[in-house]
């Protein structure tokens, strides 16, 4: 049910009676002049709270003197200051190089934690705004020294080479690497090094990476310390992994996209093209894409590709003999399949003929032609030719060397046509994209004039009648 405002609370009501004020200002007036009570005296307890308090602002000013003074007032130095808080705990976790010296003289405990987080992992993860790195480093050694455990692990698993190595600490991580388990990962799988990369410390990383560690160690997501570089765009530290197999694959393949006179401009007349993006995809389709940029070192084309045998492969560095396998029987499967003529491309009949559909039936039959020398090669490997009948053998080299010749005739017509091809294009006029004229919009702007001016002169002469 719904109700209405309460007037009660109305400002009528709020001031309708003065006496609960009065009684207000006359208890103001008893509270200002009564005598102070005298405080109660403290208990054991809340002197001993006091003193902790006292000694923990003390060690968080770096005061040596009131932390010496309280220390040597009974203090317990692995006692409690505050929420777990211990006086090494806390001298180390500040870069207190002197508190440090003198808490460890007197007793401390350097295995001491908070958390699961070791007073080593304090040290090391104290930034150098807050303590130089040369003094956090001094306090890294005094604890390992002493006994502190440079293995030992937090709540996530994180250790003080992974804490060293988050803040930059480069000191730190040189010392405690040694000593340390450089095959420690966290609960996410993190590593030293992907500490470093996620936090830019460029020179940490160097380090790592000259001591070996793994760029492509991945973690509980699937991501690498490289892929977590690219992701920030840390570039100086990109620059200091290794060079990714894909992005090199990626990188001989763009550089090999060539047009039509790059495929045969600056040949010679024994040259073959190398068609080489042809070469990538097949090494792509046999499972080999890693391959890609040993082919491109070695300059291998088409025409040497398609008729390799296993020692050819072998001989060039194809050292796994799967892959060599894989190789092979792709290119078995690719023979298996003859040579038909519809492979060439073709115009339909009354079609326009472009320069385009020249380039393109040029290097179509040109590649073809190609395949088939590589067949006969392959064949030549493939079978003992001492073993053919004469007739047989004599017969396959004067096929081989016929197509050959059709291969040279090829790339000739080819070097002919190139400048024909550039002629044809500067002689075609370019439309005007400014205006959106062009020549034919031109020969119809002529065509309606014609005809205006025609009608125009059929009406005066009607007129003169």
């Amino acid at each position: 049910m719904l109700c209405g405002p309460d007037f009660s609370d109305s400002e009528d009501s709020l001031f309708s009676d003065d006496c609960d004020y009065d009684n207000f200002k006359e208890k103001v007036k008893s509270c200002r002049y009564a005598p102070e009570r005298p405080a109660a005296p403290l208990t054991d307890e809340q002197k001993r709270i006091r003193r902790l308090n006292d000694l923990f602002v003390a060690i968080s000013a770096g005061n040596t003197v009131s932390v010496v003074e309280a220390l040597n007032d009974e203090l317990d130095v692995n006692a409690d200051l505050r929420d777990g808080w211990t006086p090494i705990l806390l001298c180390v976790s500040y870069g207190k190089l002197e508190l440090a010296l003198e808490l460890v003289d007197r007793g401390a405990d350097v295995r001491a934690a908070r958390h699961g987080v070791t007073a080593l992992m304090m040290a090391c993860n104290c930034p150098d705004s807050t303590s130089p790195f040369e003094k956090t480093l001094a306090i890294a050694k005094l604890l390992t020294e002493k006994g502190a455990d440079v293995n030992a692990t937090d709540r996530k698993r994180m250790t003080a080479l992974m804490f060293a190595s988050n803040s930059g600490n480069l000191g730190a991580v040189r010392y405690i690497l040694p000593l340390a388990d450089r095959n420690a990962v966290d609960n996410q799988r993190w590593s030293a090094l992907t500490w470093a990369v996620s936090s830019n410390r460029t020179e940490v990383v160097k380090f790592l990476l000259d001591e070996g560690f793994d760029p492509h160690l991945q973690d509980v997501r699937g991501q690498t310390p490289l892929d977590m570089a690219k992701n920030f765009n840390f570039e100086e530290i990109l620059n200091l992994f290794p060079p990714d197999k894909e992005d090199v694959v990626y990188e001989v393949v763009d550089k090999n996209r060539c047009s039509f006179e790059d495929h045969f401009s600056r040949l010679d007349i024994d040259e073959r093209p190398r068609f080489f993006l042809d070469v990538c995809d097949m090494l792509q389709a046999t499972g080999c894409r890693s391959l890609v940029p040993l082919f491109y070192e070695k300059n291998v084309g088409l025409y040497e590709f398609l008729h390799m045998s296993d020692s050819d492969l072998k001989e060039l560095g194809v050292a796994l003999p799967f892959q060599r396998h894989r190789i092979r029987f792709g290119l078995f499967k690719f023979y298996k399949h003859p040579y038909h003529p519809k492979s060439i491309h073709r115009v339909a009949p009354g079609g326009r003929y472009s320069n385009l559909d020249v380039s393109i039936q040029l290097l179509s039959a040109v590649k073809q032609a190609l395949a088939m020398d590589a067949s006969l090669a392959y064949l030549m490997k493939s079978a003992h030719i001492e073993e053919m009948a004469e007739k047989d053998a004599t017969r396959l080299r004067d096929t081989l060397k016929s197509i050959r010749i059709k291969i040279r005739g090829c790339e000739l017509i080819a070097k002919r046509l190139v400048p024909k091809i550039d002629r044809w294009d500067r002689r075609a006029e370019p439309p005007d994209l400014i205006t959106g004229e062009s020549p034919s919009c031109r020969s119809r702007w002529w065509t309606k004039t014609a005809f205006v001016l025609s009608g125009a002169c059929l009406i005066l002469y009607l007129k003169t009648r």
